[in-house]
């Protein structure tokens, strides 16, 4: 405003017939809010808070710190639900949330169902101090979203950098609070924290989770247990070897055959997704391989793009065959024929509909079929 008055001559505007109320919010030193018939604020207003709140500008949310002196202790809402209180939390403004707590604001703005609870915007935020001080104001550990999620759930997804430091911090506030953290909590796909870690591979926490007593069993919505979301998920077979190894006692012994809604297996699931690594794991954890039925075309080896590797296709499905007959499985012809299919979509044999032209006509596959035995006396190769 400065540059357009600096060199007004006469008598200034009625800046009133040219901005509108909210307008003026960048204009204010202080702010006085408008109040109802009780003499209390009216709380619902979108405010400059807000506004900066939502720009992607870091340079514009710098600025937020001063608009709170301006809007002081006023926990305005905006149409979203998203209140000053929110933003603090999210952007870690320590001594605003901390003067609103001492003027007794609930911690949970359980009002507010269409943005998500203060503590879950620190957590996602690594607003560490922020957490402990919403913890110790009152904060329920344990309260959902509105998508059933927990804070517990928000920690068990986060970024590579949080490893198992914040959970860690979380159980242990909690437990100088004599409060309970709700280790199996379900959210509304009935996905639990430990699910959430191992599908986005989370070891530490994964790990930190089962000494705390997260039962691998628990099935979701879907019936996938801990080992279906390690199954259906691109990794090795290091989450499967810790989750054996340190799930303990009868409530979190591992039921390795157990069918999801589709009724497959963490071991049909393993196959189908070429982790040989886990295939590996699972039959050496007793998976059965006396009712397991090979992974049907539908969704065998269906998330590889025709571009992948012969490493990724053709070295992977060698291996998982091999694990199988090692074990005492005998690959069926219907199965073999699938993935020679497979090997022909990925370009790595020519697409013929002969096999034996099919197999004569690429030396390389040729060699690796000659090599990979399907039984102790017989060959990939024979065998098709």
């Amino acid at each position: 405003m400065h540059p357009l008055i600096r060199n007004w001559e006469g008598q200034f505007p009625d800046l009133s017939e040219i901005f509108q109320p909210e307008e003026f919010d960048w204009l204010l030193v202080q702010d006085k809010p408008d109040l109802d018939k009780n003499g209390k604020p009216i709380l619902r207003r979108t405010t400059a808070v807000h506004r900066a709140a939502r720009r992607s500008r870091p340079k514009i949310r710098k600025n937020i710190p001063k608009l709170f002196e301006i809007y002081k202790n006023v926990n305005y809402i905006d149409e979203s639900g998203l209140t000053h209180f929110h933003v603090s939390c999210k952007y870690g403004y320590k001594d605003v949330v901390k003067e609103f707590l001492e003027l007794r604001q609930d911690p949970n703005c359980l009002e507010q169902k269409s943005v998500d609870p203060p503590l879950h915007l620190a957590l996602k935020h690594y607003h560490k101090d922020m957490v402990e001080l919403l913890l110790r104001g009152g904060a329920d550990a344990n309260l959902a979203n509105k998508d059933g999620l927990t804070p517990l759930h928000v920690i068990s997804k986060l970024g590579h950098y949080y490893y198992c430091e914040l959970v860690e911090l979380f159980f242990k506030i909690n437990n100088e609070l004599n409060k309970l953290v709700k280790v199996n909590a379900q959210d509304k796909l009935g996905q639990t924290p430990l699910h959430f870690a191992l599908s986005h591979y989370r070891i530490s926490v994964a790990e930190f989770l089962l000494i705390k007593g997260a039962d691998p069993n628990l099935p979701s919505n879907d019936g996938s247990t801990a080992l279906h979301a390690i199954c259906k998920t691109q990794n090795d077979g290091d989450l499967a070897t810790i989750l054996f190894n340190t799930a303990v006692g009868e409530i979190q012994k591992m039921k390795v055959d157990a069918k999801d809604k589709l009724g497959r297996t963490p071991l049909q699931w393993a196959v189908a997704n070429l982790l040989s690594d886990v295939v590996d794991v699972l039959l050496e954890n007793g998976a059965d391989l006396s009712s397991f039925v090979f992974p049907t075309e539908d969704y065998f080896a269906v998330r590889y793009k025709p571009d992948c590797t012969l490493q990724k296709v053709v070295f992977r499905t060698m291996s998982i065959i091999e694990f199988l007959e090692n074990k005492g499985y005998e690959l069926d012809q219907t199965a073999a024929l699938m993935i020679m299919k497979l090997f022909a979509k990925h370009g790595l044999i020519d697409e013929l509909g002969d096999i034996d032209e099919c197999l004569h006509s690429d030396e390389d596959f040729m060699s690796l079929a000659k090599e990979q035995m399907v039984s102790p006396s017989l060959s990939l190769y024979d065998f098709l």
